[in-house]
């Protein structure tokens, strides 16, 4: 989902580029080559200037790390706007105005941001990959992958260290070292990482259930290429194959914010915490589409088990949805009751279990009918 004003060098834009750009649509963006430019370098790294690098040498290295073009070609308002957002004497942040990630600890979001990582060429970033499998499976889409991954890494821990402001942390990169599998029709690619990846940042758990119209969601991802951010919404349609890329099987629409980079990016079940589709495609800074789980994961399974992958698959429902004020404490009750009328026409809320577009006399019925201790 990613438009890009670089190419990398000797590349040329693919047809789906062209396409989607003369549709008003983006998907991810060839860089260009990796960077040589010192750091640090005559010129205010917060004002545009016509050579490469600039004077702060923490700050311009942070950003030639995710944008080579700063230090190869010039340092430009695009590098600007990513040094506000990368370096300290701006903010770090990421693409869209989403909520740092960082902005999550203590909820179960937190722990699912692991293993989404930066895929990376040449060392700009320009999709979204996670881990799918133990030890060192990762899935991205097929339009990032495109048959080669020729100097593909993986970057994992590209986030703020502070919910607001603060630096981007130390990060943590893989080589890939196979591509495993592609489906075009699907959108979504397998590559094998170098080591083992899961063993420090985790693996994703699947939810491979039909979606389904009103069930909330949130997105992990980089954007633009930039550091890890979070957004919220709902699936908004299901069932509407080639909508956003002609040729595709399958396509979900959600409300969550995404843009360039966030291609191949996990879409979380907020109910389970589990993945559900994989973004996919749409317009930059705005709602997209995104290709089921439901469709990608009776194709892609043998793929990863052939590969000596160990995957996390997710229950189709929760045990207990209507305990949902909290507590875990398996006891449906007057907690429940009064957390979905504090809920009462919200989205993508703890109680937000029965399917409509918001909380309402769906979940209010169904707390009733099972009240007392879940079974």
């Amino acid at each position: 989902m990613q438009g890009s004003r670089r190419t990398r060098s000797g590349a040329a834009p693919s047809g789906l580029a062209v396409l989607l750009t003369a549709l008003g649509l983006v998907h991810v963006g060839n860089q260009v080559a990796v960077a040589t430019g010192p750091c640090p370098a005559p010129g205010d790294c917060f004002v545009p200037h016509g050579t490469p690098g600039c004077d702060d040498a923490k700050c311009c290295a942070t950003v030639c790390a995710i944008d080579p073009f700063c230090c190869k070609k010039a340092w430009d308002k695009i590098c600007v706007d990513e040094a506000d957002q990368l370096c300290v004497g701006g903010s770090c942040g990421p693409s869209c105005n989403k909520l740092n990630v960082e902005c999550l600890v203590g909820n179960p979001e937190y722990d699912n941001r692991r293993p989404v990582g930066q895929l990376v060429q040449g060392g700009s970033a320009f999709c979204t990959a996670w881990i799918v499998a133990a030890p060192n499976i990762v899935m991205t889409n097929q339009h990032c992958t495109a048959g080669s991954i020729a100097g593909y890494s993986a970057r994992f821990n590209a986030e703020c260290d502070a919910c607001e402001g603060g630096a981007m942390k130390t990060t943590d990169s893989y080589a890939a070292v196979e591509l495993l599998y592609e489906n075009a029709a699907l959108d979504f690619a397998l590559i094998r990482l170098e080591g083992n990846p899961a063993a420090v940042w985790g693996v994703a758990t699947v939810d491979d259930a039909d979606p389904v119209v009103g069930q909330p969601i949130y997105e992990i991802h980089h954007g633009e290429g930039l550091v890890k951010g979070y957004d919220s919404g709902i699936i908004t349609s299901v069932d509407i194959p080639g909508t956003c890329i002609p040729g595709t099987l399958a396509e979900i629409g959600v409300s969550a914010v995404a843009t360039g980079g966030a291609s191949g990016s996990p879409i979380f079940n907020t109910i389970t915490q589990c993945v559900t589709a994989i973004c996919h495609c749409g317009p930059p800074c705005a709602p997209g589409w995104g290709v089921p789980m439901s469709f990608i994961w009776p194709d892609a399974l043998p793929h990863i088990l052939a590969a000596g992958g160990v995957p996390s698959s997710c229950f189709k429902e929760p045990p207990c949805p209507w305990d949902c004020d909290g507590s875990d404490d398996g006891v449906v009750g007057i907690d429940d009751f009064l957390t979905v009328l504090a809920q009462w026409n919200q989205a993508g809320t703890s109680c937000h279990f029965a399917g409509g577009a918001t909380i309402g006399i769906n979940e209010f019925l169904a707390i009733l009918a099972n009240w007392g201790d879940c079974e």
